[in-house]
């Protein structure tokens, strides 16, 4: 995961909002630097704060709570996601 923020320049800036519009079959992927960049949504749709806040309802430690994600997908571009 990347994140684009107010520390960089104006460029990277908008080359990070040109990256997080880059899904498959509407725009193609971007690449910056050593890196092939599209938007996050394609590999990662996980919100695990939700699924926490729901389990404390029910436990009372958060030691109690245990959380395994698991990912399954297969990429239309040659993209290794777990690559620095």
């Amino acid at each position: 995961m990347v994140v684009f923020d107010e520390t960089m320049t104006n460029e990277e800036r908008v080359a990070g909002i040109i990256s997080s519009t880059a899904i498959s079959f509407a725009f193609p992927p971007q690449f910056i630097d050593d890196m092939t960049l599209v938007d996050g949504s394609l590999f990662s749709t996980v919100s695990v704060g939700d699924p926490i806040e729901r389990c404390r309802e029910e436990v009372d430690n958060d030691e109690d709570i245990i959380i395994d994600v698991i990912l399954c997908y297969e990429t239309l571009y040659d993209i290794d996601p777990w690559s620095d």
